[in-house]
């Protein structure tokens, strides 16, 4: 499974919104991974969350995005109904002049910290119970930047943790992980989102995946964690493949547009 490094803190100083003005924020939950030498797994469920003052369900949205060369998937904190915090468009932006993974996930943190610490500072007001429980001391953002470049498949993701000290404001820590870098085996698990459940599963079933491959232990991921926690995760679940071949998606919902032919 994947394992991520402190990264740098970035302190920012911003005020509390008011809660007035910003209706809603919209979060995701969980995807997978399983990146090899020779190829990138991609699973995504469905679940969308409006936070107001209080929680409900959004319409489910397609979690994994095309962005030039490169992909993008989100959990955490997606965007708020106003346009002020976007995290997939600003995604869409960093990828603009970046054909490669790591060049698209820096320009990425450099674009997103302040609008998502403004974000963080208006949910603490306009939903206390939410920020402290799922934001506070957590990683209120996580992306993954993937796609397959001249050695094989790659794979940044990017963690954005709250931290709080005191009456201070806010400051948020980027954890990142690199694949290739990181991985410390042929085949490793990484996970935006999720519970323990998805790595006890993982180290009590060892002969899963080579017994049932890559497709149905996905399936069978999302399955385990939307039984455990049915009001964070739910199908459908688009799952996408990037092999020797290019990428392809092995299933998909309407929401998630086709792959232009290679």
């Amino acid at each position: 499974t994947a394992s991520f490094g402190r990264g740098q803190t970035n302190a920012l100083s911003v005020r509390p919104g008011l809660a007035g003005t910003c209706t809603m924020l919209h979060a995701g939950s969980l995807i997978i991974f399983l990146i090899t030498a020779v190829e990138l797994w991609v699973a995504a469920d469905s679940r969308v969350i409006a936070i107001g003052t209080q929680q409900s369900d959004a319409t489910a949205i397609c979690k994994i995005h095309k962005l030039g060369a490169v992909f993008y998937a989100e959990a955490g904190l997606l965007k708020d109904t106003h346009g002020r915090f976007d995290a997939a468009a600003l995604a869409e932006q960093a990828a603009v002049g970046h054909p490669t993974v790591s060049g698209v996930a820096h320009a990425f943190e450099a674009r997103v910290l302040t609008p998502l610490m403004h974000t963080v500072s208006q949910l603490r007001t306009l939903n206390p119970h939410y920020y402290h429980t799922h934001v506070r001391e957590r990683a209120a953002l996580q992306v993954a930047f993937f796609g397959a470049e001249r050695r094989g498949p790659r794979l940044a993701i990017r963690r954005f943790f709250i931290h709080v000290e005191g009456p201070a404001s806010p400051s948020a820590s980027i954890d990142r992980f690199d694949c290739p870098g990181d991985c410390t085996n042929a085949g490793t698990w990484a996970f935006l989102g999720g519970s323990e459940v998805l790595n006890r599963f993982l180290e009590a079933n060892r002969r899963y995946l080579p017994e049932h491959g890559p497709r149905a232990t996905l399936q069978r991921l999302m399955a385990l964690e939307a039984t455990a926690h049915p009001d964070l995760v739910s199908p459908p679940v688009d799952i996408l493949h990037i092999g020797p071949e290019g990428p392809a998606w092995v299933q998909r919902k309407p929401s998630c547009p086709p792959l232009p032919p290679l």
